[in-house]
């Protein structure tokens, strides 16, 4: 059936609408010309340059690295930073300040109306730790220190050059100051601190920054700790009130430091100081006190100063109890020169097999030697030493014939390896054997 156009178109209004609408829609589509969109100017070029600046500068340790980077690109109105520390910028110079001495790769992405060009560049920064003593000061990273136990550690000196020597009391030797290469500094006093002139007295507050001026030609290098708005009183070993805050240090190594400061009325105060890592030089300093130095069982009601077991389940075999009464005297001398004095006082207790542990008469025992050294088993300790001379063979005292070891807490036939677990504060834990069998730990503290 055919259908007639015409006859619609010029019977039927609404018909004739949809006509009109059809016919210039299509005249529409026939009009309409695609065009490509193309951008415009050239790509863009990325580069930038950079001046390092260090702050505070001159000859003041610790520094912050400050680095002016001036953009170089060209052809772009949008960049993208990278500073390779994780810090980033849109900004096209920025500045960026960086920690202490590293390498970073700093990365720059420009973009232009063309496209976008990314250009780097490594970026050195000088570390304070390039400067030795601050390095040792510090160990790059954070160092405690506090007044050595070797005699004559504190020295006064007065105005017309007369020295009095003091040693440092024990609430002063147990202090920590630790400084961080970020310029912190941190006062522990372990409970009291010790009042030049006075006694050890209820812990003070310390400040909490520092910086070191480097020493220029023959000059030494100082410590100065920051006075803040807060008032606090600062001091570095004594509490003596000195000039500027100033501390020079005289001498620096990995084991001591020796400062000197001056104060008001022109007399000068000097305090030798250690580094508290484990070392197996400040074992020995701590074992034998810088001379010599004793060690008894800890006495103290409840202390278990002797427990047997494994080195994972120390206790299982024996969770400890009381001393006997013939090892609360024992004692042990530990010297400089690499000695061991046993003293039992009269009588020692002494292994007779299994389950047989009596006091009998016994007195002292020439010394032995120890060797010191770090912890060479497979169990865990800050160092070791080994009682040398240590086997007594056929040994009579008295009555008595003993066949066995020296032995620190009970004459026994064991090994003589005994492993530094705690050597801090005047107490003293160590664990015999290299951790692959049975092992005794016991707790002793200096007298």
């Amino acid at each position: 059936m055919a259908i007639n156009f015409f006859n619609l178109f010029r019977k039927t209004p609404i018909m004739r609408a949809y006509l009109f609408v059809i016919f210039f829609g299509f005249l529409a589509l026939a009009g309409c010309k695609k065009e490509n969109p193309t951008l415009k100017g050239t790509h863009s070029s990325s580069g930038f340059t950079f001046t390092i600046k260090k702050f505070p500068g001159g000859d003041t340790l610790p520094f912050s690295n400050t680095v002016i980077f001036k953009n170089t690109s060209v052809d772009a109105f949008s960049y993208l930073w990278d500073f390779g520390d994780l810090g980033k910028s849109s900004l096209a110079n920025p500045i960026h300040t960086y920690g202490p001495g590293a390498s970073f790769i700093v990365k720059l992405t420009s973009v232009g109306t063309n496209g976008y060009d990314v250009s780097q560049a490594t970026v050195n920064m000088e570390s304070p730790c390039d400067y030795e003593p601050f390095s040792i000061l510090t160990g790059c990273s954070n160092r405690s220190w506090s007044v050595s136990p070797l005699p004559n550690a504190v020295k006064i000196f007065s105005t017309n050059g007369d020295s009095i020597v003091s040693n440092a009391a024990i609430c002063l030797a147990d202090d920590q100051f630790t400084f961080g290469i970020s310029g912190s500094f941190n006062y522990n006093s372990k409970g009291q601190t010790f009042v030049s002139g006075d006694a050890c007295r209820a812990p003070r507050s310390n400040v909490r920054k520092y910086f070191m001026k480097r020493g220029e030609g023959v000059a030494n290098p100082r410590i100065v700790l920051m006075q803040d708005s807060t008032g606090i009183f600062p001091f570095l070993g004594t509490t003596h009130v000195v000039n500027d805050n100033s501390y020079e240090i005289l001498k620096i190594n990995e084991e001591q430091m020796l400062i000197q400061s001056r104060l008001s009325d022109g007399s000068r105060v000097q305090v030798l100081f250690r580094n508290i890592s484990p070392s197996v030089a400040n074992i020995r300093l701590d074992l034998s006190g810088g001379s010599r130095k004793t060690w008894i069982l800890d006495p103290t009601p409840g202390a278990n100063p002797i427990i047997a077991g494994s080195e994972d389940a120390p206790g299982k075999d024996y969770a400890g109890g009381p001393l006997a009464p013939c090892q609360i005297n024992d004692e042990y001398t530990f010297t400089s020169t690499d000695s061991v004095y046993f003293n039992f006082n009269g009588d020692a207790l002494i292994y007779g097999g299994p389950g047989d542990y009596n006091c009998k008469p016994f007195g002292i025992i020439n010394p032995t030697s120890y060797v010191l050294t770090k912890v060479l088993g497979t169990g865990t300790g800050i160092g070791q030493f080994v009682l040398k001379d240590g086997r007594v063979n056929k040994l009579t005292d008295g009555n008595l014939s003993f066949t066995g070891n020296f032995y620190i807490g009970v004459m026994d036939n064991v090994a003589n390896l005994y492993r530094i677990l705690e050597l801090a504060d005047g107490k003293l834990l160590i664990r015999i054997g290299d951790g692959s069998g049975a092992t005794q730990t016991l707790k002793l503290v200096a007298k």
